[in-house]
């Protein structure tokens, strides 16, 4: 990623990874993003200050559902919330707005660590699929 790092410290522009990476948002969202909401969203929240959480559409889709605070108007969403997800689109090089949730820090939280679980019927389906397609020479990823 050295190269990727370099290449962002030049450009004036937003810039794809040169290479094809492998985000594991579903642990690095529980190990690294939510204990820093626990510390974090606490404190500002005591000084009025709501905490933004700035993610691209893949991640927020791999999170768990957000449960999102109810209010008529944006104004009462946000008086009501700890913390502001705003859910960013990649375009080409460019990086546009997406949607924007608010919710409490238990909210956040649960959809970051919550995994919602397979149905037994859809686990052997998916495992029937996975090994119909197998080769019988090849290691069958699980």
């Amino acid at each position: 990623m050295v190269d990727d790092f370099e290449r962002y410290r030049v450009a004036e522009d937003v810039l794809m990874p040169a290479k094809p990476r492998r985000p594991d948002y579903r642990s690095g969202g529980p190990k690294r993003l939510a204990p820093q909401l626990s510390l974090k969203v606490p404190l500002l929240r005591n000084w009025g200050i709501k905490t933004a959480v700035l993610v691209d559409r893949y991640f927020f889709e791999q999170m768990s559902r957000l449960a999102t605070t109810s209010g008529r108007t944006d104004r009462d969403k946000l008086a009501a919330s700890d913390v502001v997800w705003l859910v960013a689109e990649f375009a080409g090089n460019s990086l546009g707005r997406g949607e924007v949730h608010y919710a409490s820090l238990a909210a956040s939280i649960t959809a970051l660590d919550a995994a919602e679980p397979m149905s037994m019927d859809g686990f052997f389906d998916s495992l029937d699929q996975t090994l119909q397609a197998a080769s019988p020479t090849k290691v069958i990823p699980l």
